[in-house]
């Protein structure tokens, strides 16, 4: 019987909890690393810190340096509670995110390290690259970080779907379906394309439903089929949101070109796309009848493009972008199936 090997696994977003779902279902024994996480509270000298600060010496980012000191230290200490384990892996969501001094411990426990770059290299994350040589494989799903950073050795890895959170909802595309769904931050520039869809669908046989995630000093509310709230809900509830729905909306970021989840939920649950991300047109499940490029200022032909049919894409090519391979490719495992840069 083959031993089960146990990964120590480091994300602490909305996304975990399903993260840790796929990896225990993959045969593995997880090990959160923020069960049972927290920073020390706010306190008096930190308050008093902040004012000296800014009166005396004309800077705002004490909490800032406050919170990242104390992040590296309760990370140092979080980890010292796992050492003592047998750990075979430790896998990353943004390994930019800590200090050298844990992965040095990481590599004297002679553990596997690999890390994914889930956004792209810019002035908040480029921490990445100081830390890269301690880690055994880098993965970046931005194709232009890949190539900007050849020194480094970065790989090429997509974000992924997750099939254990399929919904049974009817898998074929029906004309009586007629929501088209977006969830997302609420953006200024997003509130505005949203906003021109809802007009624009208002003259289809289409509906579109939003959800913008908007800051606790904007009020949370709806207008017309647009909802601002303060909090992302559950993934699991967000999937049969999507399941149901007929198609999705992406809006791509200033900040890199990498695709979004949502590409990848799209071409499993088999629902069309609108999106402003023109690089999809290089990736090899692109079918310009399931995906509609725009940048939703000229929406000429998206009524008709939607009325069409979606078109399947052969398994052999769906199947490389499942949380499966995402996995075997992380952990350098002999099955994977590797995806080419597009």
């Amino acid at each position: 019987m083959t031993e089960e090997k146990t990964i120590l696994f480091f994300y602490n977003t909305g996304l975990t909890k399903v993260f840790i779902k796929n990896l225990r279902a993959s045969g593995y024994n997880i090990i959160n690393f923020y069960e049972n996480f927290s920073l020390p509270p706010k306190n008096i000298y930190d308050k008093w810190m902040n004012i000296v600060w800014r009166l005396f010496l004309r800077r705002t980012d004490y909490w800032e340096k406050r919170n990242k000191r104390l992040f590296d230290k309760t990370c140092l200490k979080q980890l010292e509670q796992f050492l003592s384990k047998k750990i075979d892996y430790a896998v990353f969501i943004r390994a930019d995110m800590y200090s050298d001094n844990l992965f040095r411990k990481l590599i004297n426990k002679q553990v596997y390290i690999s890390s994914y770059q889930s956004d792209g290299i810019h002035e908040k994350t480029k921490n990445i690259l100081n830390i890269a040589p301690y880690l055994n494989q880098v993965f970046c799903f931005d194709p232009a970080d890949v190539a900007k950073y050849k020194n480094i050795g970065f790989k090429f890895l997509t974000n992924c779907y997750f099939p254990d959170e399929k919904y049974e909802f009817e898998k074929n595309l029906t004309k009586e379906t007629k929501t088209v769904y977006y969830a997302g931050s609420g953006l200024p520039d997003r509130i505005n394309v949203m906003e021109k869809l809802n007009h624009y669908f208002q003259e289809t046989d289409f509906v579109l439903e939003a959800t913008l995630v908007v800051p606790r000093n904007i009020i949370a509310k709806r207008e017309n089929n647009i909802k601002f709230a303060h909090d992302y809900f559950d993934y699991g509830d967000y999937i049969k949101i999507i399941s149901g729905s007929y198609a999705l909306v992406d809006l791509v970021t200033d900040e890199h070109d990498g695709l979004s989840y949502r590409f990848f939920e799209a071409l499993y649950y088999k629902k069309k796309l609108i999106t402003n991300n023109c690089h999809v047109k290089k990736y090899d499940f692109y079918n310009p009848n399931n995906i509609f490029i725009t940048d939703f200022s000229d929406l000429t032909n998206l009524q008709e493009w939607l009325q069409g049919s979606y078109e399947e894409i052969p398994e052999e090519i769906s199947k490389k972008y499942s949380f499966d391979n995402w996995l075997s490719n992380m952990l350098n495992l002999r099955n994977k199936i590797q995806i080419p840069l597009p």
